[in-house]
């Protein structure tokens, strides 16, 4: 029998501040943020952390294939980013707010981020 895969996928939102442009968001987020956050995750036992960028571009692109094709859609996320971590269980997941990486995480980038939502 197979063994179940108990791991558990948090995601989280990622809003630019206006006066910073999408570059600079961006560039900043992969470049800055990341490798600073996912030194602290792997200590703290998270098992991925992956970034995923969502430019005004690629939701105007995404709008304009729905209006071609004619099909109803749904008006796509205006977030401008968004985190998945994987962690092996909900323990791990509490120790990080516990351990206030995420705090940490968030406080650093007040310079890009938005307030949370």
């Amino acid at each position: 029998m197979a063994t179940l895969n108990r791991n558990l996928r948090v995601t989280m939102f990622a809003f630019k501040k206006d006066e910073i442009s999408e570059e600079e968001f961006h560039n900043h987020w992969s470049k800055v943020h990341a490798p600073i956050v996912a030194e602290f995750l792997a200590k703290a036992g998270v098992i991925r952390y992956t970034q995923y960028h969502t430019p005004s571009a690629v939701r105007k692109e995404v709008r304009e294939h729905y209006e071609r094709l004619g099909a109803p859609h749904r008006p796509f996320p205006g977030y401008d980013g968004l985190v998945e971590i994987v962690v092996p269980n909900m323990e791990t997941y509490m120790s990080l707010s516990k351990g206030n990486i995420i705090l940490v995480s968030v406080s650093m980038e007040t310079e890009v981020l938005k307030p949370s939502h």
